[in-house]
Protein backbone atom coordinates (compact mmCIF):
# COMPACT_ATOMS: atom_id res chain seq x y z
CA UNK A 1 0.00 0.00 0.00
CA UNK A 2 1.09 3.03 -0.79
CA UNK A 3 1.76 6.32 2.42
CA UNK A 4 -0.61 9.19 2.35
CA UNK A 5 1.25 12.30 0.38
CA UNK A 6 0.33 15.78 1.19
CA UNK A 7 0.91 16.72 -2.07
CA UNK A 8 -1.75 14.10 -3.57
CA UNK A 9 -4.91 15.99 -3.85
CA UNK A 10 -7.87 13.83 -3.14
CA UNK A 11 -9.80 14.81 -6.26
CA UNK A 12 -12.35 11.67 -5.65
CA UNK A 13 -15.82 13.05 -4.38
CA UNK A 14 -16.87 14.12 -0.52
CA UNK A 15 -20.34 12.98 0.52
CA UNK A 16 -22.10 14.04 3.82
CA UNK A 17 -24.95 11.53 4.48
CA UNK A 18 -28.01 11.09 6.78
CA UNK A 19 -26.65 8.26 9.41
CA UNK A 20 -30.46 8.49 11.18
CA UNK A 21 -31.73 6.12 8.99
CA UNK A 22 -29.29 3.46 10.30
CA UNK A 23 -29.42 4.01 13.67
CA UNK A 24 -32.41 1.70 15.49
CA UNK A 25 -32.89 3.68 18.57
CA UNK A 26 -30.86 6.46 20.62
CA UNK A 27 -27.05 5.41 19.91
CA UNK A 28 -25.14 8.67 20.46
CA UNK A 29 -24.35 9.07 16.66
CA UNK A 30 -24.59 12.77 14.52
CA UNK A 31 -27.36 12.43 12.33
CA UNK A 32 -24.60 13.25 9.43
CA UNK A 33 -21.85 10.97 8.58
CA UNK A 34 -19.38 11.23 5.76
CA UNK A 35 -18.01 8.86 2.89
CA UNK A 36 -14.97 9.91 0.30
CA UNK A 37 -15.06 8.10 -2.96
CA UNK A 38 -11.31 8.11 -4.53
CA UNK A 39 -11.62 9.04 -8.28
CA UNK A 40 -11.09 5.53 -9.65
CA UNK A 41 -13.98 3.93 -7.38
CA UNK A 42 -16.53 6.09 -8.66
CA UNK A 43 -18.36 3.62 -11.22
CA UNK A 44 -16.97 0.61 -9.10
CA UNK A 45 -17.77 1.32 -5.38
CA UNK A 46 -18.46 -2.70 -5.15
CA UNK A 47 -14.66 -3.11 -6.27
CA UNK A 48 -12.87 -0.88 -4.13
CA UNK A 49 -11.68 -1.52 -0.91
CA UNK A 50 -13.43 -0.06 2.09
CA UNK A 51 -11.82 1.72 5.47
CA UNK A 52 -13.45 2.75 8.24
CA UNK A 53 -12.21 6.13 10.14
CA UNK A 54 -13.71 6.31 13.58
CA UNK A 55 -12.73 9.37 15.53
CA UNK A 56 -11.44 9.51 18.63
CA UNK A 57 -13.11 11.03 21.26
CA UNK A 58 -13.97 14.96 22.04
CA UNK A 59 -13.48 14.70 18.03
CA UNK A 60 -16.62 14.56 16.76
CA UNK A 61 -17.88 17.02 14.03
CA UNK A 62 -19.97 18.82 17.34
CA UNK A 63 -16.77 19.31 18.48
CA UNK A 64 -14.63 20.21 16.16
CA UNK A 65 -14.76 21.93 12.80
CA UNK A 66 -16.18 19.36 10.05
CA UNK A 67 -13.38 18.98 8.02
CA UNK A 68 -10.28 18.59 10.57
CA UNK A 69 -10.60 14.89 10.73
CA UNK A 70 -12.97 13.74 7.49
CA UNK A 71 -10.85 15.61 5.17
CA UNK A 72 -7.29 16.37 7.02
CA UNK A 73 -6.43 13.64 8.41
CA UNK A 74 -4.34 11.79 5.45
CA UNK A 75 -7.43 9.03 5.01
CA UNK A 76 -8.22 10.67 1.85
CA UNK A 77 -5.17 11.08 0.64
CA UNK A 78 -4.57 7.54 0.95
CA UNK A 79 -7.66 6.35 -0.54
CA UNK A 80 -6.89 8.40 -3.96
CA UNK A 81 -3.54 6.86 -4.12
CA UNK A 82 -5.10 3.24 -2.88
CA UNK A 83 -8.73 3.08 -4.69
CA UNK A 84 -9.94 2.85 -0.68
CA UNK A 85 -13.60 4.17 0.12
CA UNK A 86 -12.87 6.47 3.42
CA UNK A 87 -16.06 6.11 5.46
CA UNK A 88 -16.09 8.69 8.39
CA UNK A 89 -19.07 7.29 11.21
CA UNK A 90 -19.88 9.96 13.57
CA UNK A 91 -20.47 9.71 17.07
CA UNK A 92 -21.88 12.36 19.18
CA UNK A 93 -22.05 14.15 22.65
CA UNK A 94 -25.17 13.03 24.81
CA UNK A 95 -24.89 14.62 27.98
CA UNK A 96 -24.07 12.95 31.39
CA UNK A 97 -24.16 9.23 29.30
CA UNK A 98 -21.66 10.48 26.33
CA UNK A 99 -20.18 13.65 26.64
CA UNK A 100 -17.14 13.63 24.82
CA UNK A 101 -19.19 12.03 21.71
CA UNK A 102 -16.87 8.72 21.99
CA UNK A 103 -17.31 5.70 20.11
CA UNK A 104 -18.75 2.92 22.70
CA UNK A 105 -15.79 1.32 23.66
CA UNK A 106 -17.26 0.98 27.05
CA UNK A 107 -20.86 0.53 28.44
CA UNK A 108 -22.36 3.71 28.14
CA UNK A 109 -25.71 2.54 26.42
CA UNK A 110 -25.42 -1.21 27.54
CA UNK A 111 -23.63 -4.49 27.16
CA UNK A 112 -23.77 -4.81 23.59
CA UNK A 113 -20.69 -2.48 23.28
CA UNK A 114 -18.68 -5.26 23.35
CA UNK A 115 -20.04 -7.47 20.60
CA UNK A 116 -22.07 -7.13 17.25
CA UNK A 117 -25.12 -6.36 18.57
CA UNK A 118 -24.33 -2.83 19.69
CA UNK A 119 -26.31 -0.02 18.27
CA UNK A 120 -23.19 1.64 16.97
CA UNK A 121 -21.71 -1.44 15.49
CA UNK A 122 -24.87 -2.40 13.93
CA UNK A 123 -25.57 0.97 12.40
CA UNK A 124 -21.47 0.81 10.63
CA UNK A 125 -22.42 -2.26 9.28
CA UNK A 126 -25.54 -1.02 7.78
CA UNK A 127 -23.46 1.53 6.12
CA UNK A 128 -20.74 -1.52 5.01
CA UNK A 129 -23.52 -3.13 3.39
CA UNK A 130 -25.24 -0.17 1.74
CA UNK A 131 -21.96 1.11 0.46
CA UNK A 132 -20.69 -2.65 -0.80
CA UNK A 133 -24.17 -3.15 -2.52
CA UNK A 134 -25.13 -5.69 0.06
CA UNK A 135 -28.16 -4.44 0.98
CA UNK A 136 -30.08 -4.95 -2.04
Amino acid sequence: MLEPDNTIDPAGEFFEFDQTEFAEGPISMSETGYLYVPTNCADRLTECKLNIAFHGCIYSIEDFDREIFTRNSGYNQAGEINNIIMLFPQASPTPLINPNSCFEWWPYLNSDYLNKSGGQMRAVHAMIKRITGQDS
